[in-house]
């Protein structure tokens, strides 16, 4: 009974405890978000109005007064979605330059092997969670409004205890939070962050029915509830620990003497070793809390090393203690909106446009006068008059009168008004695929690359968090992915394998320090089509190209059948040119002999073309006599004796080239011989040192047992 009561008091306790670190945690969480708030609310504010801009509904691309003043009026207030021109061709490259992480080890506790099964996890992890539309969509958020978000999470595999990375979008940017002291523009040093999320209430209080519902600070403030819906924030903070650092002397798990630093509460117990220094640090860890208005309801230690919400910028700056963030968009609003205001004056000039009359004489529109009236806003197929006669003669059909309005001003503003635009995001016509001044494609893509220089900081800002993602999800592989199981992963060419991890000390992760790179460029597919397009152009440049390489042509391409054709191709080129397709030299002594067998080989081949030739000659001489042209036969019969001379001269050539290989294969054989005879002559003579050698161990044996059997009788006759 005691006992119990005893267990019962130690368990209220450590509740006791539990929910005072709680309160003291959440307390700090609402100063922090605060801060966070006084510091960022301005700026976000405008951030808010550039992606409604993006956007362009209701018409967000007017100030309310302008629509208000013009609706009141009848003026028509138009939203030309001229900025998707601009924002798009920014997104798109991000669609087609798929930028990628390359693992590397950096120390002697990180290897190669281990540092390919990390990047192939990663290509794995980024594939199944689809982490390319997460970064699209923070990509987007930082082109429209200046910054976007996405985060990296565990889960639970399912029907198992295995966990497993992934990597989620955050779709609003205006729902996260981020640590305002930070200084480096991918926000990985922050120390805490807030994303917030509405719930709806009944599902809220169904969940955690005990949870008093409070505003943040107390006061009448609603942000965080409301009849409807309940505010959750999840708060990620960097928090640290005292812990031992210590550098010890001994065994390590492999049985090899070493020194190594550990933690001092890492240390195996039972395993005697020798500690040469110590000191006490302060060791962070991340933590993650579900929290509302009034308390925390939930907490869960993260494996990461900094933070998992991964942020990447368009443009930021503080000028005079104040925070700018923004996009492509804000420097492009005032002129939008100035074109935006020009087209709907122009519309509503063609719409107050006087209708251009009916003209006709005196009558014909008599019994037709509603078919007349109604012909400016009706299609009809026909009309029909009344015919009449003037001075005797039928008068002509009705006509309308020709009336213009002169737009030419207007056309000319728009166009200034795009000029300005171009001038200020550094987008031309080049750029998007409209006619321009360049006219040869060498001109076209420097016009592209000074695009792409000019926005190539939201390229690299993209980097710069992809890089942050991979040190996230890099730092906690070897703690997320520590027990045995079979797990996928991708090459470079996107091929799926299959390995089997922690089945013994050399297939699994290690906390070894890898780096982390990013590289930005085109796809595996791009790379394929602009290789195989490289390769053809190369055959045409070089000719050499053609004899020695079609095989590796062939296997560049993407169609069925191009391996077997390769390897076809492969087996005919390394019987002309004998390993080249190996890469491998001949052995020594053979290389003047594959020298002169690759002259036999062209010099046959000359042979046959110039044969070739003098049956042509041969022909058209038959001809040009059966024709009795005898000029004709003249010249040609000059050319086939050219032609016969030739033949002789490479005849001559090709005896005299097999004649050197048969005294290149003679000397080859020779040479051979004398190695023979002297591999013989040094075993003749190993054989006799060794009979030496034996027949002097008798000698000196015979002799000690003269000398023992002499001892013997000396010691007997005592």
């Amino acid at each position: 009974m005691d006992e119990k009561i005893e267990g019962e008091s130690k368990s209220h306790e450590a509740s006791e405890s539990k929910a005072d670190e709680w309160a003291e945690i959440h307390t700090l969480a609402k100063e922090r978000f605060k801060e966070i708030q006084d510091f960022e609310n301005h700026e976000r504010l405008m951030m808010l109005d550039d992606k409604a801009f993006a956007v362009g509904e209701n018409d967000a691309q007017w100030n309310p007064q302008d629509v208000a003043s013009r609706s009141g009026s009848g003026r028509s207030f138009l939203t030309i979605m001229r900025s998707n021109q601009f924002t798009d061709h920014i997104k798109n490259q991000n669609r087609q330059n798929k930028p990628a992480i390359k693992i590397s080890p950096t120390d002697e506790g990180a290897d190669e092997d281990e540092a390919k099964r990390r990047q192939g996890l990663i290509r794995r992890i980024q594939y199944e969670s689809k982490a390319a539309q997460a970064r699209q969509a923070g990509f987007d958020d930082a082109v429209d409004e200046g910054r976007g978000h996405w985060i990296v999470k565990t889960k639970f595999i399912d029907g198992t205890f295995n966990r497993e990375i992934v990597i989620e979008p955050i779709q609003d940017s205006q729902s996260v939070y981020m640590d305002w002291r930070r200084q480096r523009p991918d926000y990985s040093d922050c120390e805490y962050g807030f994303v917030v999320t509405n719930k709806p209430r009944k599902e809220f209080e169904e969940e955690f029915p005990d949870i008093a519902l409070t505003p943040w600070d107390g006061s009448a403030n609603n942000f965080w509830y409301t009849q409807k819906d309940i505010t959750i924030a999840e708060y990620y903070c960097k928090q640290y620990r005292t812990r031992t650092l210590i550098e010890v002397q001994g065994l390590d798990d492999n049985g090899r003497e070493s020194t190594r630093t550990i933690w001092q509460d890492e240390l195996p117990k039972g395993k005697e070793v020798a500690i040469l220094q110590s000191r006490e640090v302060q060791d962070p860890y991340w933590m993650w809390y579900k929290m509302t208005g009034s308390e925390i309801v939930d907490e869960e230690p993260l494996p990461w090393k900094e933070i998992p919400i991964i942020t990447v910028i368009g443009k930021e700056n503080v000028v005079k203690g104040k925070w700018s963030c923004k996009g492509l968009i804000r420097d492009i609003k005032a002129p939008l909106r100035l074109y935006n205001f020009v087209s709907s004056n122009e519309a509503d000039i063609i719409a107050k446009a006087p209708r251009a009359p009916w003209i006709g004489a005196e009558g014909q529109f008599e019994g037709h006068e509603q078919e007349f009236a109604n012909s400016n806003i009706s299609d009809v197929p026909y009309l029909e008059y009344k015919p009449v006669t003037l001075n005797g003669a039928i008068a002509p059909p009705p006509q309308r009168a020709q009336y213009s309005v002169d737009l030419s001003n207007i056309a000319m503003q728009k166009a200034n008004i795009i000029e300005d635009i171009k001038a200020i995001t550094g987008i031309y016509d080049a750029s998007v695929g409209n006619r321009s001044n360049e006219t040869s494609g060498v001109a076209l893509k420097r016009r592209e690359a000074q695009t792409n220089t000019a926005n190539f900081h939201y390229m690299d800002n993209l980097a710069m968090a992809m890089n942050h993602e991979g040190r996230v999800i890099n730092s906690a592989i070897h703690i997320v992915y520590d027990t045995k199981r079979t797990v996928t992963t991708r090459k470079d060419n996107e091929e799926e394998e299959l390995i089997l991890i922690n089945s013994s000390d050399n297939d699994g992760f290690s906390s070894g320090n890898f780096n982390v790179t990013v590289s930005i460029g085109p796809s595996f597919n791009t790379q394929r089509e602009e290789q195989a397009a490289g390769m053809l152009e190369l055959l045409s440049a070089v000719p050499l190209a053609q004899n020695v390489a079609p095989d590796l042509v062939v296997r560049s391409q993407d169609w069925v059948g191009k391996d077997a054709l390769a390897d076809r191709l492969e087996f005919a080129i390394e019987k002309q040119f004998p390993g080249i397709t190996t890469q491998s030299k001949p052995e020594k002594g053979d290389e003047q002999l594959a020298f002169l067998q690759q002259q036999l080989n062209q010099c046959q081949a000359q042979l046959q073309q110039v044969s070739l030739q003098a049956q042509q000659l041969n022909e058209a001489l038959q001809k040009s006599n059966a024709d009795k042209n005898a000029a004709a036969a003249g010249q040609v019969e000059i050319e086939r004796a050219k032609v016969q001379i030739e033949i002789k001269r490479l005849e001559l050539e090709q005896a005299k080239i097999q004649g050197e290989m048969q005294l290149e294969q003679a000397k080859l054989e020779l040479e051979a011989k004398k190695v023979d005879q002297e591999a013989m002559k040094a075993d003749l003579q190993a054989e006799v040192a060794l009979k030496i050698n034996h027949d002097t161990l008798a000698t000196d044996l015979i002799k000690t047992e003269s000398t023992n059997a002499h001892r013997i009788r000396e010691l007997h006759n005592q």
